[in-house]
């Protein structure tokens, strides 16, 4: 998100936490206003994803080492939701600056 947001001469200050960073995309207008609910909805799952990450040993954020990692299919969604939002939002952003992907 952060680079789209420095492609489209808009960046994000470095310090910005997730949610700053998507109310910044929706701000910047990478989305159609249309789906702006959807992304509301949506953003509360990127943070779940997130939250699922920085919870797991070893991230920087999470417990102490040892602690057990997610169930593998908390682990599948979190990543699969990470992948698909992705793939969202850079369709998005080819579609509002003419790039390709």
């Amino acid at each position: 998100m952060k680079a789209i947001l420095a492609d489209i001469g808009q960046p994000a200050p470095p310090s910005a936490i997730p949610s700053k960073v998507i109310e910044l995309v929706v701000a910047a207008g990478i989305l159609p206003a249309k789906y702006q609910q959807f992304w509301n909805d949506l953003s509360k799952g990127i943070q779940g994803v997130i939250t699922v990450r920085n919870a797991a040993p070893g991230a920087g954020h999470g417990p102490a080492p040892g602690a057990p990692p997610p169930d593998d299919a908390t682990g599948e969604y979190a990543v699969n939701m990470a992948g698909s939002n992705i793939v969202f939002l850079l369709r998005q952003w080819a579609a509002k600056t003419g790039k390709k992907l």
